[in-house]
């Protein structure tokens, strides 16, 4: 059986050790475990979270077939996570685009202006398996503690993007995750 790979994106934070999280994915515990933690003396500011671009708190692997809405809950222990997203692969692979003419810039419009080269396969590429709106980042029905979250409203176009969820000890964080089948593909 093909697996897919995800990657847990965000940052760990405590006081006293190591913080441990677990992920249970489509009703299955994928993940429990340590993962990376920032011993601090003082959490940061919650609400001016770190950037999580770069840090992956753990991986697990899942059944590359199921996509659509997929129930997930993650649980916190012994410090504070700023939980950001799921990257996984086989999302298609990174591309680049080149100028066909070296005096003439790359206008997406105008095919014959580019062309484009694969930098990563799809099982090396890890990319988000959904597309960002105004409304979701790809999480909906999210709630903590078994609460409803209000999640943004009103986003503007360009600061759309995804949005980092603070998890403190025992929390609990339920949601609905998106793996949008347009954006998957399934290996040969």
């Amino acid at each position: 059986m093909i697996t897919r790979q995800v990657k847990i994106k965000g940052i760990a934070y405590s006081t006293t050790g190591n913080v441990s999280i677990t992920v249970d994915y489509n009703g299955t515990r994928v993940f429990d475990g340590i993962v990376p933690t920032n011993v601090v003396e003082q959490f940061p500011d919650e609400y001016d979270p770190p950037d999580c671009t770069n840090s992956v708190l753990g991986t697990f692997d899942i059944d590359i077939e199921p996509t659509g809405t997929i129930p997930v809950v993650v649980t916190v222990q012994n410090g504070l996570v700023f939980f950001n997203q799921f990257l996984m692969n086989y999302v298609g692979p990174k591309r680049e685009q080149h100028r066909t003419d070296p005096d003439v810039p790359i206008d997406v419009n105008i095919p014959s202006s580019w062309t484009s080269a694969v930098l990563l396969t799809t099982d090396q590429h890890y990319g988000e398996p959904n597309i960002n709106t105004i409304e979701s980042d790809g999480l909906t029905n999210a709630r903590l503690n078994g609460d409803l979250l209000i999640l943004r409203t009103g986003v503007l176009e360009e600061t759309k993007g995804d949005w980092t969820y603070v998890l403190k000890s025992n929390d609990v964080f339920e949601f609905d995750f998106f793996v949008d089948p347009v954006r998957t593909v399934l290996p040969k």
